[in-house]
């Protein structure tokens, strides 16, 4: 396991655990909800973060021509894209309903550019799934990188579950207790986590080659 990877994680644990502590102690509300905000410090970060990962990523993928930095930089670009909110400003609705291709009122370039997201992100699952065993072979001998994009994947799905905690019934009770601002703000600080781990994954990879 990579030295480098090894100080970032604990970095990264103790800094976020630090501030969500610090936050839930001594701040109150009203600050939640600014931290938390759209287009807050948090989320603004993790748009730079996920858009300086995409970045390395296309170096890699110029340098060396592999499939899989054409992934990560496809797939970094589009979270960065969604962290900013882009898909609001650029379609009516979301472009993975079957509504939005079938209503009228949709101008036909937004279908269009939705088809070629969806396309390319159908192509990325495939390629990705292609090279899971490889993928489950590197994580078992704890390869730095597939431990990092493992934790990157892990805090983002749970980062996903407190979004939609209001549409799982069991979830939701879970989190009954705490206060939704509080952890809205703890899955904005998820986020800018995984953006790190994926930005911590495509700077060893570059030390790498």
């Amino acid at each position: 396991m990579h030295s480098f990877f090894i100080w970032i994680t604990l970095s990264l644990t103790v800094g976020f655990s630090t501030f969500l502590a610090y936050a839930f102690l001594y701040l109150k509300h009203p600050q939640w909800q600014y931290l938390s905000a759209e287009g807050s410090f948090i989320e603004v970060c993790s748009v730079f973060v996920f858009s300086f990962a995409a970045l390395i990523f296309f170096f890699l993928f110029v340098k060396t021509r592999r499939i899989i930095d054409f992934i990560y930089t496809v797939l970094m670009f589009f979270a960065a894209a969604r962290e900013a909110d882009l898909h609001k400003e650029w379609t009516k609705d979301s472009i993975l309903k079957t509504r939005f291709y079938l209503d009228q009122e949709v101008p036909l370039n937004e279908k269009i550019c939705g088809l070629i997201i969806i396309g390319l992100l159908i192509y990325c699952a495939i390629q990705l799934l292609k090279r899971a065993p490889q993928f489950i072979s590197n994580l078992l001998r704890f390869h730095s990188a597939a431990l990092g994009t493992s934790l990157a994947l892990g805090i983002l799905f749970l980062a996903k579950i407190i979004d939609s905690k209001d549409r799982l019934p069991y979830v939701d009770d879970t989190f009954a207790d705490i206060d939704g601002m509080y952890l809205r703000l703890f899955e904005e600080s998820l986020e800018l986590a995984a953006a790190l781990f994926f930005m911590t994954v495509a700077i060893m990879l570059v030390r790498r080659r």
